[in-house]
């Protein structure tokens, strides 16, 4: 990538700046267990799903088997709903689905099912199609499932009414409006703003005015953009914050990357799956922008890094969760996926498919302790009453529901997140913890 901060030193200068700007703290060790530890603002041990590895004053532990001890679920099935984009012509989050049912599996297998009932996934692909999602939705319902537990979602918009109409609870991990607004029914256990919230960091230490951010067409995706990105980019000092929505599929991104070159703008934010992502990262090498990129973790895949390489070097990314090979949690996902999934299909170094592993592991975390009758009710009762508790993946982060995480999105269980600059090779060369406590102080939407 035509970078200004194409060197890795001063691109992780602008990664400990945005650190130090939103009241973070790491340091420059490499060690994924001292900048855990730094992040973690509770003070307190941070502790895996499975109880088999634990984060604690700085030192990271592993038991040999990282899966912890078998407690096998013998109650009554409960539905637990499911969905996911899953395969279509446009994205292919296959290596989702598999670890979430993945993830399902170890739950019943070694963290009691849910209150002690065996989890049953209903599982159900939108295939980024509205009337596809409206129709998971109702499956649902008529399922009468107790929850449905969501990792990302193109078309959320239109598949959280339904459920919040029949009083389902929704557990995301990456997605924002409706559900993130929703404090009756909606959990939100990743930071849902992790995708606007590191360029507007970047933007601010930086003091750029002008920034574009390009995002697929839809509605799931350019909704939030427009309002709660803009807002956090107008929060940061940009006085230019354009918003380009383009069609999936479209193969060639120039003339949208050259009209914001014209407009002088001074960075690139891209919100996409990798096929987008990689027609983003080529038109903007072909324009040889020399401005700054920032990028969703979702952006990137294996197909991403063959196809860019070296252009991807100095590339800022914010992660949701950490995917630090060193870190607990990552090994716990990673022995998860190796036991009750496909190693050749997921992998906790890919954004989606780790998604699938957090959400429901995070799921389970939010519902230690649940007892009596599974139902939607209970469920809601039990999340928005649960004392706060580490957050799977979060690098010191927690999840507490309680509307304090950021209080303009109330449903927001968690407010940490992780940023990362990419080397040569395409991949992180660190992950740094992130609170963005302070940026996010005097945003308001509206």
């Amino acid at each position: 990538m035509h970078s200004k901060f194409r060197k890795s030193a001063r691109a992780m200068v602008v990664i400990a700046a945005i650190a130090t700007l939103a009241a973070a703290c790491g340091d420059d060790s490499g060690s994924s267990s001292s900048a855990t530890t730094a992040a973690n603002t509770s003070g307190g041990a941070s502790t895996t799903a499975g109880g088999a590895a634990t984060t604690a004053g700085g030192t990271a532990t592993t038991t040999a088997n990282p899966l912890g001890t078998p407690n096998k679920a013998t109650g009554s099935p409960v539905k637990i709903g499911y969905i996911t984009e899953g395969l279509s012509a446009n994205v292919d989050n296959t290596g989702e689905k598999l670890a979430a049912e993945a993830t399902f599996k170890y739950a019943n297998d070694y963290l009691g099912g849910l209150g002690g009932h065996v989890i049953d996934p209903v599982v159900c692909e939108s295939k980024l199609d509205p009337a596809l999602g409206v129709d998971c939705a109702n499956q649902m319902v008529q399922e009468k499932v107790a929850a449905v537990v969501i990792a990302s979602l193109g078309v959320i918009n239109v598949v959280a009414p339904p459920l919040q109409q029949a009083g389902i609870p929704v557990f995301g991990w990456q997605v924002v409006s409706p559900v993130s607004s929703n404090k009756e029914s909606g959990f939100i256990m990743s930071n849902a703003l992790t995708a606007f919230i590191l360029p507007a960091a970047v933007a601010q230490q930086q003091k750029l005015t002008k920034f574009s951010t390009l995002v697929t067409d839809t509605p799931g995706a350019t909704g939030p953009a427009k309002t709660i990105g803009v807002a956090l980019m107008k929060g940061a000092g940009v006085t230019q914050a354009d918003v380009v929505a383009i069609p999936a599929g479209t193969p060639d991104f120039g003339p949208q990357v050259q009209a914001e070159i014209a407009k002088g703008t001074q960075g690139f934010h891209l919100i996409g799956d990798p096929t987008f992502c990689t027609a983003a990262f080529r038109a903007i090498n072909a324009a040889k922008f020399t401005g700054t990129v920032t990028a969703i973790a979702q952006c990137l895949n294996d197909s991403t890094i063959k196809a860019i390489g070296s252009g991807l070097k100095g590339v800022q990314v914010g992660y949701p969760g950490t995917q630090d090979p060193a870190d607990p949690d990552v090994q716990l996902g990673t022995a998860v996926i190796a036991k009750y999934g496909d190693p050749s299909k997921s992998t906790m170094s890919n954004s989606n498919d780790l998604g699938g592993f957090a959400v429901v592991a995070n799921f389970m975390q939010l519902m230690k302790g649940i007892t009596g009758d599974i139902t939607p009710a209970a469920l809601i009762t039990k999340g928005k009453t649960s004392p706060e508790v580490p957050q799977i993946l979060g690098a010191g982060g927690t999840l507490k529901c309680d509307g304090t995480k950021i209080p303009i999105l109330p449903a927001e269980c968690a407010n940490a997140l992780v940023a990362a600059e990419l080397g040569a090779d395409g991949k992180p060369l660190k992950f740094v913890p992130v609170d963005p406590t302070a940026l996010l102080a005097n945003v308001k939407l509206g």
